[in-house]
């Protein structure tokens, strides 16, 4: 693939992506490579290039016969992917090697997140709530935690789409996370169960 094919391809992966992530696409809904490459004036080999990264990532599944579309997970496959961000998350606190800074950098991003709520801007709320968490796992300073936690991250921001939020819930348990650290590393771990524990709810009731 030349440069510039490469630079094409990278630039609809880009904006496919970021489509699929904040909710453009409905779970299951299919994409067509036609429409792509009309809409973004890219070619159909960059576009589909892009598509198999996306599929390499599992935010889409491509098929002969039902054509490209939209990752749309089973109920066991949301319990095992919330199990496993579970095991994930709370080994990276136990792990965190300053504590005090960790509660600290996530205090300020609670923050952002009531400025988002309060200008009602739900894609800024997103971002920063998968800095919150991404801040959690990148506390334990263990590359391959943090590494196999950025492999289901972008699949736990596409099921959000299809789950009701409650954001200022949400951010009430970040902030319980967040003050307990300065406490008491168990009390932390606690209150992370207990907020994991309710969206995992969320998800697979939705």
């Amino acid at each position: 693939m030349s440069g510039t094919a490469e630079t094409m391809s990278q630039q609809a992966y880009s904006i496919i992506k970021d489509r699929v992530l904040n909710g453009t696409y409905a779970l299951d809904q299919k994409i067509s490579i036609k429409e792509l490459t009309e809409g973004l004036g890219i070619g159909r080999s960059p576009v589909g290039e892009a598509l198999k990264r996306l599929e390499h990532e599992g935010l889409i599944t491509i098929s002969p016969k039902s054509g490209n579309r939209i990752w749309n997970p089973t109920l066991a496959e949301l319990e095992q992917l919330m199990a496993f961000r579970k095991m994930m998350e709370v080994g990276a606190l136990r792990m965190a090697r300053d504590v005090f800074k960790l509660s600290d950098d996530l205090l300020k991003l609670c923050h952002h997140m009531d400025e988002a709520m309060e200008d009602e801007d739900w894609m800024r709320y997103e971002a920063f709530d998968y800095q919150y968490h991404m801040t959690l796992i990148q506390s334990s300073g263990n590359q391959y935690l943090i590494d196999s936690y950025r492999l289901v991250a972008d699949k736990i921001r596409l099921a959000r789409n299809n789950m009701t939020r409650t954001f200022g819930q949400s951010n009430a348990g970040h902030y319980d996370i967040a003050n307990a650290l300065k406490r008491n590393a168990f009390m932390a771990e606690r209150e992370l169960d207990k907020h994991l524990t309710v969206s995992r709810e969320r998800f697979t009731r939705s």
